[in-house]
C-alpha cells in the first residue's frame, strides 16, 4: 500500500470510527447551558486532548498491551461488551427527574470536569479509536 492510499485509509478509518458527527448532539447536550465562548473553549481542550491519547496509544499501545499480556483479540472482546453494554443503558434509560424552567440559572461547573470525561477520552478517542489506532500502527 503506498503512503497515499495509507493516508487515505487512516483517515477514514478514525472518521467513521471516532464519528465526529454523530457527538454533535452529545456535545450539544453536555454544553447547552454554557455560553459560545466556553463552548469553543471546552471543543478546543477535549480536540487537544483526545489527538495526544491517541497519539500516545499509536506509539505505546503495542508495548502497554504486551506488558500487562493482553492480546488484540481480548481488546477487541471488552470493547465489545462495552459498547454492548452502552448500548443496553441506552435502551433502558430513564427521563431525568429534574426539570429546569428557562428563567432558571443554571450553576455552571468547571469546564475542565467534562471535557477530559466524558468529551475527550470516552466519547472522542474510545475504544474504537484505540483499537482502529493498534491496527493501523
Amino acid at each position: 500500500m503506498d503512503l497515499f492510499n495509507f493516508y487515505i485509509y487512516g483517515l477514514v478509518s478514525l472518521f467513521i470510527t471516532i464519528d465526529p458527527i454523530g457527538l454533535i448532539p452529545i456535545f450539544h447536550s453536555i454544553t447547552y447551558p454554557y455560553p459560545k465562548e466556553q463552548r469553543v473553549k471546552i471543543v478546543k481542550k477535549a480536540i487537544i486532548t483526545s489527538t495526544v491519547v491517541l497519539l500516545l496509544f499509536a506509539l505505546f499501545g503495542n508495548y502497554i498491551f504486551s506488558y500487562f499480556g493482553i492480546t488484540i483479540d481480548a481488546f477487541r472482546v471488552a470493547g465489545g461488551i462495552l459498547l454492548f453494554k452502552i448500548a443496553w443503558d441506552m435502551l433502558h434509560a430513564e427521563m431525568p427527574k429534574t426539570k429546569h424552567k428557562p428563567d432558571e440559572k443554571i450553576e455552571l461547573e468547571d469546564i475542565d470536569s467534562i471535557v477530559y470525561v466524558p468529551l475527550a477520552i470516552p466519547l472522542i478517542s474510545g475504544p474504537g479509536g484505540y483499537n482502529d489506532n493498534y491496527d493501523i500502527s
